[in-house]
Formats: C-alpha cells, sequence, structure tokens
C-alpha cells in the first residue's frame, strides 16, 4: 500500500500525505479508499467501522461493538462509519479520486 484517503460526509477528505490514520478524524467515515500502487485502488465503503492494524494493513466491519474489534485485533486504530444522505456523492468523488 502506498497511501489511503478518507471520505467524510461533513468534511474534506484527508489522506495519508497529510497526517498519520491515527491522527485523521474519527466520526462520519463514509470510504476509505486504499491506493495499492499508481494503477490499482481498493475502496472500502458502507461500513460501520474502519481499522488500521499494527501491520499498517486497512480493513472494515459491520455490526461489531468497538469494544469486541479491539479484542479480536491487537491495538487497532478506529474510524466510525456513519450513514449519510450524501452517500451516492461522496463515493462518486472517491471513485474520480485517481491519485492521491
Amino acid at each position: 500500500m502506498i497511501g489511503w484517503r478518507i471520505f467524510y460526509d461533513d468534511h474534506e477528505p484527508v489522506s495519508s500525505k497529510e497526517m498519520d490514520w491515527d491522527e485523521a478524524p474519527y466520526d462520519g467515515v463514509q470510504v476509505v479508499m486504499i491506493y495499492k500502487d499508481s494503477t490499482y485502488r481498493k475502496i472500502l465503503q458502507g461500513y460501520d467501522w474502519y481499522f488500521s492494524l499494527e501491520d499498517g494493513a486497512l480493513v472494515a466491519a459491520n455490526n461489531d461493538n468497538p469494544e469486541v474489534t479491539k479484542t479480536r485485533y491487537k491495538n487497532p486504530i478506529l474510524k466510525r462509519g456513519r450513514w449519510s444522505s450524501k452517500y451516492a456523492e461522496i463515493v462518486e468523488r472517491a471513485m474520480e479520486s485517481l491519485d492521491l
């Protein structure tokens, strides 16, 4: 992975170029775009929770409360997804985000 960008429902996207995962805002995540290399992206969208693992991998889960996630994985850094009426618009903007 060369980087990531988080798209939110209530403010501008942030990326790994600007800050570390643990510094990014916690709430309102709509999309996490993972840039694998200069040509391949993976999109995580529509989840309740997005988190980083100790090895730097980014994953997502639904319906797990944060305490369960914290016991299942070692030191996850959590971000919370949220329903938004702007979801489709945000996903479209994320899909157009070709460069990190």
